[in-house]
């Protein structure tokens, strides 16, 4: 089960739109609606961001639509922070990156 058409919806794009941030035919984007074929996983993470949800639950895999922090987003918006012990953040969030 794949949930792009039903985000899809909700975010009220249509499938030329999709098709168009992707890169793809519109074909493509009937083809991974229906099951039909499969998204490639570089794929999957590009619709993931777009629809600000986790692949899991993209793929149907979980039913928590949070997407998984992106821990080099997190370390790019401390390196720019101010008056803050942003070099103590990024070594526990590059050590917690590698768990």
């Amino acid at each position: 089960m794949n949930r792009i058409k039903e985000l899809r919806k909700q975010k009220g794009v249509t499938m030329d739109g999709l098709a168009e941030y992707m890169g793809v035919s519109q074909g493509t984007i009937v083809h991974w609606e229906n099951c039909s074929s499969q998204v490639k996983k570089d794929k999957y993470q590009k619709l993931a961001n777009y629809f600000n949800v986790s692949e899991a639950y993209l793929l149907g895999y979980s039913d928590s639509d949070t997407p998984k922090l992106d821990w080099d987003s997190v370390v790019e918006y401390l390196s720019v922070m101010s008056n803050f012990d942003y070099k103590k953040m990024i070594e526990v969030v590059d050590n917690k990156r590698e768990e």
